[in-house]
């Protein structure tokens, strides 16, 4: 496992610049890290994507206090054939949108939701069925979770950084757990013992994002001056 930090500010500035939501931003970065990955690797870049499993939240409104997790899915392909940072980032947005209005949060949510009113035999039958199923298209999992903005103490001690970590099942070879506390985003990186370049994933996660703050920065000028 290894992780690695950006500035909140930093996403904000990029979702300023292009649109989007945070979690765009930083799917984005996560799949020029990808990228950089493959290509260090000499693997070739499908022009599919990359295909991603991608927790989110379908908590409504007025639940926020209410203890219990409200997570659904989407499966995303992240376009690591994409050069462009920008267009990237684009793509991504556009990606997670359709996987939206596709209703694939909602069906995923569904699910979830009859693993509360159905008997648990029941239900672990059907998600033991479905892990029996060969598959080879889903091959890591990128979870992003909004933390507090604010310090949080534990026997009087203040809490210094929170480091995130998603476990890795079945064909699953790379974990992504994306967390921030306060004014900084954690990224933490887990790798099963096939994957022994989880540095190299990190480095290019960094320096994507510090491209697309860049670029972001360089469109607040005049338009003369743009790239």
């Amino acid at each position: 496992m290894t992780w690695l930090r950006c500035r909140v500010a930093d996403v904000r500035t990029v979702r300023r610049a292009f649109g989007g939501t945070f979690n765009d931003v930083v799917l984005a970065a996560v799949t020029g890290g990808l990228r950089e990955l493959l290509s260090a690797r000499g693997e070739r870049l499908p022009a599919r994507g990359v295909r991603s499993l991608v927790p989110v939240s379908v908590r409504a409104p007025g639940q926020e206090d209410v203890r219990d997790n409200r997570v659904s899915l989407l499966l995303a392909d992240l376009p690591v054939h994409m050069a462009d940072p920008v267009a990237r980032f684009l793509a991504v947005r556009d990606e997670l949108g359709r996987c939206k209005a596709a209703g694939e949060a909602e069906a995923g949510a569904a699910v979830v939701g009859l693993a509360r009113h159905e008997p648990f035999p029941l239900v672990a039958a059907v998600v033991r069925s479905g892990w029996r199923i060969p598959q080879r298209t889903i091959v890591t999992v990128t979870t992003d979770v909004p933390g507090p903005r604010h310090t949080l103490y534990g026997l009087g001690r203040e809490l210094q950084e929170i480091i995130p970590y998603v476990p890795i099942a079945s064909t699953l070879r790379i974990g992504i757990a994306i967390m921030s506390y306060r004014d900084v985003v954690t990224i933490g990186l887990t790798g099963d013992d096939t994957v022994t370049d989880l540095d190299l994933l990190a480095a290019g996660i960094e320096g994507d994002l510090k491209r697309l703050v860049a670029l972001a920065e360089a469109d607040r000028q005049e338009p003369g001056e743009l790239r």
